[in-house]
């Protein structure tokens, strides 16, 4: 019998928890167990009011999860704090990061955040799907995100058209 949790769903719950304590030891589920012969492949913490503090806990146990390829972070507030350690998750080199879908929608980015994100993205050749929609990025982020981007073989799917104010640049 396969005990292995595969996706795992915490949606805009009732009651948001911000608090680090809770981050960590939510965060000790999404390590790998190297006896596992599976993981949490799906998560979705969308509308958690997520900071860039549990987001470091968070990334930080994720680096040892092997089976992670579709994650939902979307309308949280990772800034530009959290895309540093996003960033550092996407350049991971000690763990394979095998990250396939990755939904920023609403994070509150902006020029800043994509500029760091971007950074992650340029040395990733795993994820396929990117969605940064509705983070208020500007020509200055886009031209960055754009250069960096290009240096990416693997996305093949990219949203960011919503909601974000660059113009004919």
């Amino acid at each position: 019998m396969n005990e292995t949790l595969k996706v795992l769903v915490m949606d805009d719950p009732a009651y948001k928890v911000q608090d680090q304590h809770f981050f960590s030891h939510f965060a000790e589920m999404l390590a790998d167990n190297k006896k596992k012969k599976g993981g949490i492949e799906k998560l979705s913490l969308r509308l958690n009011q997520i900071r860039w503090e549990a987001i470091r806990i968070i990334f930080y146990r994720l680096a040892t999860n092997r089976f992670l390829t579709v994650l939902d972070l979307s309308g949280n507030q990772i800034d530009f704090q959290g895309a540093i350690y996003l960033r550092d998750y996407l350049n991971s080199e000690k763990y394979s990061v095998c990250l396939k879908s990755l939904n920023l929608s609403r994070t509150k980015l902006y020029d800043s955040g994509a500029k760091i994100l971007s950074d992650g993205l340029a040395k990733n050749k795993n994820l396929v799907h990117l969605d940064i929609t509705s983070n208020s990025i500007k020509d200055e982020g886009f031209k960055y995100f754009a250069e960096k981007i290009k240096e990416n073989k693997g996305i093949t799917s990219l949203k960011l058209f919503w909601d974000n104010e660059f113009g004919d640049e």
